[in-house]
Formats: C-alpha cells, sequence, structure tokens
C-alpha cells in the first residue's frame, strides 16, 4: 500500500524544519564572542580569533566536506582485514 501524498509532504516539510533548526543552532554556536582583557591583536590570532574576539573562519563548504568524508570511508574500507 502506497504512503499518501500528504504524508510524504508532511515528512518533507518536518525534515526541512528540523534541518533550518540545526543550521541556525549551529550558526549561534560559531559566532560566539570571548572577550578577554588582556590579549593583544596578534595574541588574538595565535588563539584563533579575529580583532573582535570571533573565532576564525573554520567551517568547511559542504562539497569539500563530502569529499573530505567520502576520501575518509574509502580509505577506511581498504584498511580492513578480511578474516
Amino acid at each position: 500500500m502506497s504512503q499518501s501524498i500528504y504524508l510524504k509532504l508532511a515528512t518533507l516539510l518536518i525534515k526541512i524544519d528540523i534541518y533550518t533548526e540545526s543550521q541556525r543552532i549551529r550558526s549561534g554556536y560559531r559566532r560566539v564572542k570571548f572577550q578577554p582583557f588582556y590579549a593583544s591583536a596578534h595574541m588574538l590570532k595565535d588563539i584563533g580569533l579575529d580583532n573582535q574576539g570571533y573565532a576564525l573562519q573554520t567551517t568547511y563548504p559542504n562539497k569539500d566536506r563530502a569529499a573530505r568524508t567520502v576520501r575518509h570511508l574509502r580509505r577506511l574500507q581498504q584498511i580492513k582485514i578480511p578474516t
């Protein structure tokens, strides 16, 4: 018996809602500000922050992240010892 088109649409909308919520939460974590009272601009750069105290951009585009994941999975598959 096939699923109703309304059920498929509702499932799709719920998945989209969960995805957008997780993206919003992730972007909030990414922009946490650190306020040192003693650090100079050079010290901030050494610990990975810009002049305003925000973390330097360390995220990767989805395409690069996917390529890296595939590369690691292939490497893991090759090193498995057949028993």
